[in-house]
This record gives structure tokens, sequence and C-alpha cells, in this order.
């Protein structure tokens, strides 16, 4: 099942405004992993700077297994098969360009992250707080253990810091972090907001379907921890006894991603691909597989 409007408008880089962001995905096993745990469309972010003359290409700030870069968008048209473009419009229906509403707040803000790591292993994390929600299909119980878990995230990923002034983030936390960081008054105008619990559908065999290779030792690996780490949550939750009284009303957990209780790195691609302060622009590039 596609989260996609159905049969996209295709749009050109020529489209964009600075600011937009591009989901995208490829068809390599770390996608697929991505993809299925998320349960969404994409396996990758990246934040649109419009075109630089300097290097005469369209330019985008990205989470590479590298680091985070300044790259070209012909890396991504190369490497992926899917690439979709959103807008930010905010909860009273204004956009980047609007007055009051420039978006250099939130590219200077990602163009800031270049240089950092990429948290590779956060994936996993996100994984967990998606899977350790599983096992009941009480939405407020649901809530308070994705937004318990969240809150775990930067003490668990402190240990991945390798140099003192960058941190390592994944590709939808520099995206995320861009918006909540990006200077404005009032602060964090630019946030987005996420749905949580969303609609995911417990996932019983989160990669079973997958059948990595022999030359994919790293990601077979990686299939793995995440198994691991997903059953350890599971069980420890299994027999926790979380009140069913907690008049949490999940109806309005719009949750500004950035803020204490939902840190940049505990959101995953379908939970921008889904927020409502993101717009379908249309369709960059869709590669038959």
């Amino acid at each position: 099942m596609t989260l996609r409007p159905p049969n996209p408008r295709s749009i050109t880089f020529e489209e964009l405004l600075p600011g937009d962001i591009l989901l995208s995905c490829g068809d390599d096993l770390l996608d697929q992993i991505i993809m299925e745990i998320d349960q969404g469309d994409y396996s990758h972010a990246t934040e649109f700077l419009g075109f630089d003359k300097s290097k005469n290409a369209y330019m985008v700030v990205e989470a590479t297994t590298d680091g985070i870069e300044l790259n070209p968008t012909s890396i991504d048209t190369d490497a992926q098969t899917l690439i979709d473009a959103y807008r930010f419009v905010s909860d009273d229906g204004n956009r980047f360009g609007d007055p009051g509403w420039p978006s250099k707040p939130v590219t200077d803000a990602a163009k800031s992250f270049v240089g950092g790591n990429y948290a590779y292993d956060k994936l996993l994390m996100v994984g967990v707080i998606i899977a350790a929600a599983e096992f009941t299909t009480d939405d407020a119980i649901k809530l308070l253990i994705r937004l318990g878990l969240a809150s775990l995230i930067d003490d668990i990923s402190n240990w991945l810091h390798k140099n003192s002034d960058k941190t390592p983030m994944t590709c939808v936390e520099v995206i995320t972090s861009a918006h909540w960081q990006g200077k404005s008054d009032p602060a964090n105008k630019y946030c987005l907001k996420i749905d949580v619990p969303s609609t995911r559908t417990p996932l019983q065999h989160p990669t079973s379907k997958l059948d990595p290779t022999a030359g994919n030792r790293g990601l077979s690996d990686l299939q793995n921890q995440y198994a691991t780490l997903r059953q350890d949550v599971l069980s420890a939750f299994s027999g926790s006894d979380v009140s069913t009284k907690s008049k949490l009303d999940t109806r309005a957990a719009r949750i500004p991603a950035g803020s204490e209780v939902l840190p940049c790195s505990a959101v995953s691609p379908r939970d921008i691909q889904t927020s409502t302060n993101l717009e379908f622009l249309g369709c960059i590039q869709n590669k038959p597989k």
C-alpha cells in the first residue's frame, strides 16, 4: 500500500524552491529494510537548496554514509529510483515565500550541519521505537510507549559522537532539525508536527520478505541487530502495566519534531511524509524497477 497520491504530477527541479524537501528511495536491501519497518514509501530525505551558479547544479544537504554533505541532486537521481518533492506549509496555511516566511533560516540551519557524521545506528533506534508500540491496539498506550522511548534517544546516541562540534544525524534528522532550529520569531515556527501514533499496522516478521545476498554481510548484520533490539524492546514492554485510563487525547497528538517530547532523531521518513506541515508537490523521478 502506497501513501503517495495516485497519478502524481511530474515536475522538475526548476519548479522547486529552496527549503523544499525531497523524499526518495532506492531498490537495494537497506532501502527495503527501512521501508518495510517504517511502512512508508521512502528511505531517504534531503533538503533542497536551489541552483548554485558556482557549481552549475541544483544542490541539497543530505546525510550519507560518508557524513552530512552538500551534494548536487545528480547523486540522488543516479542512485534512487523514486524521488518526490514536498513543500512546507504552516498550520495557518503559510508557505515559503509568503510575507514573513523566508526559507533562508531553514536552509541556513541545514547547511550548518554539513561536515557532521551519519548516525547509521539511529536507523535501528527509529525501528525499535516503531516496533515497540505494536504489542497493543490501544492508541493511548502506543503513544505513551512511542514517546517514552523517543525521550531516551539522545542518551542512547551519545556514544555515536565522533567529534566535538558536529553531531551524528540521520537523513530525516537533518530535515527536522533544520526546521526546528531555523531562526524565527516566534521560535520554532517552521517545525514539522508529527502525528503520533500513526496508522502503521503491526509487523509480525519485519524482515521476513528480505533476502540479503552473500555480498551484503553488513546489511544482513543490520537485519539481525534490528531484530534483536526489536525483540528486547517488545519483551520489556509486553508485561508493563500502563493504565488505559491515561486520559491521553491521541486525536490531538501532533507533536513538534525537535521538542523535548519527540527528538528529531526519533522521526522516520514516514513520519514526515504524513506530516500535515508538508504538501506533496509532485514526482521528480520514478524509474521502473
